[in-house]
């Protein structure tokens, strides 16, 4: 197939690649050029992303991973990127890194695909098809915590099923899979993050072997939600917010759900925000 493909490119004079581009194009009832951007919105939201959790630019990424595998799908990104900049007079680095709608700093906290962060005060998962990175903005009046399956049941559940809340399940390894608030809980184990908003709200169940991880990732929410509330709040309400974080760092270490080096990474982290 691909000898196929090679052939067929060679005889229009373009590359596999552009090809398979206007193949794709010509199914779909588009433009070349639309196809083209179609594609690459997609791939540079899922890069940026990476490249906010791990510190660098989506650019970056491309060309090492391209380098590493010694060409494939990341090689076909940057020379669609370079064909873009071409067209648009501006640069591959531009058309991959430019206009994220994701911080470029690194998040106040991750985990899996799940992140904090600060400026914009916002939280992103990746959204129930795999598609783009689903956001929600963190206020002063959002929310979270985590409680036990049981306890959901007992104190939430109703409402969660009557909302058919979709969920995200954290596996033991911290991938991401899909389920259903409205799905009977088995293990009783489990635990779940709960974040609320008066605009939106979401439920992830979460494997029980990431109780300290989970418990630390809802702490970093509370955080930066206390972060936004008005300028003219005073020194002694931000102190207050402070100590109470602090106090529940410590109960969470005393309970065992997060490690003595945990505690002290998430209080200088307070004590520094």
């Amino acid at each position: 197939m691909f000898g196929g493909e090679k052939k067929k490119a060679q005889e229009m004079g373009v590359s596999v690649r552009e090809y398979r581009l206007r193949k794709l194009a010509e199914k779909n009832g588009v433009s070349y050029e639309e196809q083209v951007d179609t594609i690459m919105t997609d791939v540079t939201k899922r890069l940026r992303h990476q490249a906010a959790l791990e510190g660098t630019t989506a650019t970056q990424i491309a060309r090492a991973n391209a380098q590493r595998l010694g060409g494939g799908v990341y090689k076909d990104v940057l020379e669609t990127a370079a064909e873009i900049a071409q067209r648009d007079g501006t640069s591959v680095e531009t058309v991959l890194d430019g206009g994220s709608e994701i911080s470029k700093e690194p998040p106040v906290a991750a985990l899996g695909q799940l992140a904090v962060y600060r400026n914009p005060p916002v939280i992103v998962l990746p959204t129930q098809d795999g598609g783009d990175m689903e956001r929600h903005a963190i206020t002063a009046a959002t929310n979270a915590s985590v409680d036990s399956a049981g306890g959901i049941a007992a104190t939430r559940g109703r409402n969660l099923a009557a909302k058919g809340a979709a969920t995200l399940v954290i596996g033991p390894l911290g991938t991401l899979m899909f389920g259903n608030a409205k799905e009977k809980i088995h293990d009783g184990r489990e635990l779940y993050l709960l974040a609320n908003d008066p605009e939106w709200s979401f439920v992830i169940p979460v494997h029980p072997d990431l109780g300290g991880d989970i418990r630390m990732f809802a702490l970093a929410i509370n955080q930066v939600a206390a972060a936004q509330k008005a300028p003219s709040a005073s020194s002694e309400t931000s102190a207050d917010s402070t100590i109470e974080s602090l106090e529940r760092l410590v109960s969470l270490r005393d309970s065992g759900a997060l490690t003595d080096e945990e505690f002290e990474t998430q209080k200088r982290r307070l004590l520094d925000n």
